[in-house]
C-alpha cells in the first residue's frame, strides 16, 4: 500500500505493522517526524479503490494512550467495501471525476490526473476529454488548466493520431472556447519534430488566438533549434497585440544564440515599434509588480536592434512609473551610449527600492560620477541595502530609520544601521527589525566592508528589545562564520 504524502517529511518509519477493521485490510506505521520531538501514528485502509488515512500526532506515550487507541480500533465503514480489481483500469473513472458536481472531487480528481500515467489503450478517452469545458475551480490557474494537462499526457505518449485530432479542431472551436485555441499550439510546440513546428505555421496562418497564453512560447523556446525554424513565420505577427509580446518574449535567447540576426528583426521593424508602442501606453501607469517581465525583454530586444527608431522607442520607457523598467531603460540607452537625464537617474536614486540596483549598474560601468551627489552617502546607501536584504517573494511596504550603533564582528568594531521594516498593510502588517552593515566606522564607504544586512525574524519589531535583537542578530552571524572546517580527507 502506497505511504501517505506526509511521509515525505518524515526522518524515519519506527514500526509497521498489518492491521484490519471490520472486513477492512490495511497497515499502521508509527514515524518519527523530522526535526520535531512529536511522532505520527497513521492507520491506511483500503476501501475499494480508495485508501482512507486516519492519522494522530503527539508524544509517543500519548499515541498510545486508550482514547487513541479506541480512535483507530473502533473506526468502521458503514457499508461493505467495494471489491477490487486491480487489472481494470481506473482511467474512465478518474477522466469523469474531473466533471464531477462536487468540487472537492474535482479538485482531488485534478491532483490525482496529474500524477497518473496513462496509455494507447487510453486515447480514445483522452481524445474525447482534450476540448472539453471544466468548471473553473480555482482563483489563481487560468481557464483550461485541466485541458493543458490533457494535452501534456497526450504528448507523453505521442501517438500522431492526438497531433492531428488537435490540428483537426483548432480552427473549428467557437468563441465561447477561444481561450482552447492555444492547447493544439502547445502541444505541436511539444511534440518537437519540424513536421509540428510546421503545423504550427498552418494554425496560426488559418486563425490568430484572440486570448493571451504564454505557455505556448515557454514551449517553444524549449527547442533554440525548433524555433529557429519556426522564428520568421512567427515574426510575421509581432505587430499583433496579442501575438507581439510573447513572440519578444522568445526573441533575447534567439538572438545571443545566432539562431536568427538582428537583420531578420529590423525587416520587421514597424511591426515591432507598434508592440513597444502599445506595451508602453498599457504600462506607463503601472507599478513594478505589475508589469509584465516579458515587457523588459521588449527593452532588451529593442537595444539590440540599434536603430535610431528603436533607440527612440526605449526611451519612451523612462517616462514609466515603474522604476524597475525605468531601469531597464537606463541600461539599454547606456549600453546604446546614449544620454540620460540627470532627472532620470535623481527618479531612480530617490526610491529605495531601485537605488542599490542604480549604483550597482553604474559601479559595473565605471560611470559612478552620473550617480546623484544627495544620495550618494552611507546613510543613505545603507537604507537601500537593508530594504533589498528584506526583500525576498514580496518587498517591504515601509522603511523608517531608528539609529546607528556600532558592534564588534569577527574581532572588529563595525557600523550598523537600523530599520523598522513592515511588510503587508492594515490587519495584516507586520514588522520586524532590520539591519545593514558591516559599515566602516569613518562612515566613508558607500558598500559594506562585510555584508551581513538582514531582518531578525525571530520575533516581530519590539521597540523595547532594539538592543537584546541586535546583539542577538551579530552574534548568530558571528557563530555561523566560526563553525568548525572539517580538516580535508587524505
Amino acid at each position: 500500500m502506497q505511504r501517505p504524502p506526509s511521509a515525505t517529511s518524515l526522518t524515519s518509519v519506527v514500526s509497521e505493522v498489518s492491521v484490519q477493521n471490520g472486513a477492512a485490510k490495511g497497515r499502521e506505521i508509527l514515524v518519527q517526524v523530522k526535526e520535531a520531538t512529536t511522532m505520527k501514528r497513521i492507520r491506511m485502509l483500503l476501501d475499494g479503490n480508495v485508501v482512507h488515512y486516519l492519522l494522530v500526532s503527539g508524544d509517543p506515550g500519548y499515541l498510545r494512550s486508550q482514547n487513541v487507541n479506541r480512535f483507530f480500533s473502533d473506526f468502521r465503514f458503514l457499508k461493505p467495501a467495494t471489491p477490487v480489481d486491480i487489472t481494470v483500469s481506473k482511467a474512465p473513472a478518474l477522466i469523469a471525476a474531473l466533471s464531477d458536481k462536487d468540487s472537492v472531487v474535482r479538485a482531488m480528481a485534478g491532483n490525482a490526473f496529474l500524477g497518473a500515467t496513462f496509455n494507447k489503450t487510453d486515447l480514445p478517452l483522452l481524445h474525447d476529454a482534450l476540448f472539453v469545458k471544466y468548471k473553473d475551480d480555482s482563483d489563481w490557474q487560468p481557464p483550461g488548466s485541466i485541458n493543458r494537462a490533457i494535452g501534456h499526457k497526450l504528448v507523453d505518449i505521442k501517438d500522431p493520431s492526438s497531433l492531428e485530432l488537435a490540428r483537426k479542431k483548432y480552427t473549428k472551436l467557437n468563441d465561447e472556447m477561444e481561450y482552447l485555441r492555444w492547447i493544439p499550439l502547445e502541444m505541436a510546440a511539444q511534440w518537437q519534430t519540424r513536421e509540428s513546428y510546421d503545423m504550427i505555421g498552418e494554425m496560426l496562418d488559418a486563425k490568430l488566438p484572440t486570448t493571451t497564453n504564454y505557455s505556448f512560447f515557454f514551449a517553444v523556446d524549449d527547442s533554440l533549434d525548433l524555433a529557429g525554424q519556426i522564428y520568421p513565420h512567427l515574426l510575421k505577427y509581432v505587430g499583433d497585440t496579442i501575438m507581439g509580446l510573447g513572440i519578444i518574449s522568445i526573441t533575447p535567447s534567439l538572438l545571443d544564440s545566432g539562431v536568427v540576426t538582428k537583420q531578420l528583426l529590423i525587416q520587421q521593424e514597424q511591426a515591432i515599434l507598434r508592440t513597444a508602442e502599445h506595451e508602453w501606453q498599457k504600462v506607463r501607469s503601472q507599478e513594478n509588480e505589475e508589469v509584465d517581465y516579458d515587457v523588459h525583454q521588449l527593452v532588451d530586444v529593442l537595444r539590440m536592434m540599434e536603430t535610431p527608431a528603436a533607440r527612440s522607442a526605449i526611451r519612451k520607457f523612462l517616462e514609466v512609473k515603474s522604476n524597475d523598467l525605468k531601469l531597464e531603460a537606463v541600461s539599454a540607452l547606456l549600453d546604446l551610449q546614449e544620454k540620460v537625464s540627470p532627472e532620470v537617474f535623481n527618479q531612480l536614486a530617490a526610491d529605495v527600492n531601485s537605488r542599490l540596483s542604480l549604483y550597482e549598474e553604474l559601479e559595473g560601468r565605471d560611470m559612478l560620477s552620473l550617480f546623484p551627489k544627495h544620495f550618494a552617502n552611507q546613510k543613505a546607501m545603507a537604507e537601500a541595502m537593508a530594504f533589498a536584504a528584506a526583500t525576498d517573494e514580496d518587498a517591504p511596504t515601509k522603511i523608517v530609520f531608528l539609529t546607528e550603533k556600532q558592534g564588534s564582528y569577527l574581532g572588529k568594531q563595525y557600523k550598523f544601521y537600523l530599520y523598522k521594516i513592515t511588510f503587508g498593510e492594515d490587519e495584516y502588517e507586520t514588522s520586524y527589525l532590520g539591519f545593514a552593515g558591516a559599515y566602516d566606522l569613518a562612515g566613508k564607504k558607500l558598500k559594506p566592508e562585510d555584508n551581513i544586512s538582514g531582518l531578525y525574524w525571530q520575533y516581530e519589531y519590539d521597540a523595547s528589545r532594539i538592543n537584546t535583537f541586535f546583539k542577538e542578530w551579530l552574534a548568530s552571524y558571528e557563530d555561523s562564520e566560526k563553525e568548525p572546517v572539517p580538516p580535508p580527507i587524505k
